[in-house]
């Protein structure tokens, strides 16, 4: 798959983009030059996952946060960076 992700096939968001354009992907983890197409299709599809709502986490937080994008078909794993509470001392 070419570095750009956001063709027509998948320009349209959701779950069903992701599946695109992870399908043309080989398993294994996602270069960085991939990542974060990748990341921006996670975060438009978000809503569509189950628990996507749990413990505070929304779509628009998924942008700049995810790391170790792993691609092992049908599974898509990642880490989130979560931002936990400030301390003042």
């Amino acid at each position: 798959m070419s570095d750009d992700i956001a063709d027509d096939r998948v320009s349209g968001g959701g779950l069903d983009a992701l599946r695109l354009a992870l399908a043309d992907m080989p398993s294994g983890p996602i270069p960085d030059s991939q990542s974060k197409a990748v990341e921006g299709l996670l975060a438009q599809a978000w809503h569509e996952l189950d628990g996507a709502g749990a413990e505070g986490m929304a779509g628009w937080k998924v942008v700049g946060r995810t790391k170790e994008l792993v691609w092992q078909p049908p599974h898509l794993s990642f880490a989130i960076d979560r931002h936990g509470a400030l301390k003042f001392g």
